[in-house]
């Protein structure tokens, strides 16, 4: 069946007692739906008050995704009833959620963000509860890492990179590389694992970053010492070169080698410019050719941003900055 088949007040029904390609495939033809067709939302909405507690739940999931796109009014009401239904049965994908609910608290501060009804601690507090592979217990164990530096497990710290997304966990991106490589069960991880190394790890010291629920914490800043880690990982028997992993570890390896001989970097596999990140901003080319360059669109950004994590502890000779 396709998602026009499906009457609005069943559609919760079919999406919890479905295959999970089915499933996926349904959620994101309504997630698309609902930017378009308001109606829809009010639907599902009136479809939730007489629906059993794991379907109300879904749907609470299902709107909380695309908050910013509902009329105020669902908005409004979704600040006083989302949350309770959503965290009575989170399905374990639930990250947009999240962020749907950080950004409907900081509409409606009052009904959210009051110290009887923080929906961080609630969630919090229920995420805490579910399994490891949970996106709502790994943003909790995510939020104390950023609040107290406790750094979670290995085996925690690849479900973060494989389940969150990548801006939540950027100022841990090195740690996380680090730790990972040092597991020979993480090897091969790292390399079949499509994550952008290099526009996470070669940003400003300093740069601000924020997850859902507030927690804030500033990137560190990439060491010197990471290269001789990358060349290392390399050469390792289980590292196999040409996964989308490998690739990436290969491009940041180039660009620190770049940033230490202070010479201009060598095209990269994932992204053309991508060297330019571990160079000092006054070296890069224009910034229309910049502009015009294309590859991985996660590298496109940070360069779009005209902000380099080069710093004077990368180079052999500082003095030719």
């Amino acid at each position: 069946m396709q998602f026009e088949d499906i009457p609005s007040e069943s559609l919760s029904k079919a999406a919890i007692s479905s295959p999970q390609h089915w499933h996926d495939g349904l959620k994101s033809d309504i997630r698309h739906a609902l930017r378009n067709d308001s109606e829809l939302a009010h639907q599902l909405r009136r479809s939730a008050e007489n629906s059993p507690s794991n379907q109300a739940s879904w749907v609470a999931h299902i709107l909380l995704a695309e908050i910013a796109w509902l009329p105020y009014e669902i908005q409004a009401e979704l600040s006083t009833w989302a949350l309770d239904r959503f965290l009575e049965s989170p399905p374990p994908r639930c990250a947009a959620t999240i962020s749907g609910l950080d950004w409907l608290a900081n509409q409606f501060p009052e009904q959210m963000l009051s110290e009887s009804e923080d929906w961080r601690v609630n969630a919090r507090n229920t995420g805490f509860s579910k399994s490891q592979n949970h996106d709502l217990h790994l943003w909790a164990v995510l939020t104390d890492w950023y609040d107290s530096d406790n750094r979670p497990h290995s085996s925690v710290m690849s479900l973060i990179v494989q389940r969150l997304p990548e801006e939540w966990w950027a100022p841990f991106a090195e740690i996380i590389l680090t730790v990972l490589s040092d597991d020979p069960d993480g090897i091969p991880i790292l390399a079949e694992m499509d994550v952008a190394w290099p526009s996470l790890i070669l940003r400003p010291e300093g740069e601000n970053h924020q997850i859902p629920g507030g927690a804030e914490i500033e990137h560190r800043g990439v060491r010197r010492t990471l290269l001789a880690r990358l060349e290392r990982l390399a050469e390792h028997e289980q590292w196999t070169e040409d996964l989308p992993g490998a690739k990436m570890i290969h491009d940041l390896a180039k660009a620190l080698r770049a940033a230490r001989d202070m010479s201009p970097p060598n095209f990269g596999l994932m992204h053309p410019m991508v060297g330019w990140l571990g160079l000092p901003i006054h070296r890069w080319p224009s910034k229309e050719v910049i502009q015009m360059s294309g590859g991985d669109d996660r590298i496109t950004a940070r360069l779009a941003k005209m902000l380099s994590g080069w710093h004077v502890e990368l180079s052999r000779n500082p003095m030719e900055y």
